[in-house]
């Protein structure tokens, strides 16, 4: 019983692991613009939906809530194409 608790434990870890390096490796991709308005620095970040983000997007809503409720982003627009979208953030 200990040795699936941990094995099970394990997978759970490799698979989070995965899903976080995804979103990062994605999300690292993505344009940046750094602009000062009113004395402040604003940094605009333009993340592409590519076709697999695109048909798997209910899998990456709690990375997406991550990057607007903790790191402080907050979405500004979005730009839909043909195979392609880009949605800006802001922060």
């Amino acid at each position: 019983m200990k040795h699936r608790l941990i094995w099970t434990l394990g997978v759970v870890l490799a698979l989070l692991a995965i899903y976080v390096g995804t979103f990062y490796y994605w999300w690292s991709q993505s344009p940046v613009q750094v602009y000062t308005e009113g004395g402040r620095q604003v940094r605009y970040v333009d993340f592409h939906y590519n076709p697999v983000l695109w048909h798997t997007e209910v899998l990456w809503i709690p990375a997406f809530l991550w990057i607007e409720h903790v790191c402080g982003y907050k979405h500004v627009s979005i730009a839909a194409m043909e195979g392609q979208s880009i949605v800006t953030y802001s922060r």
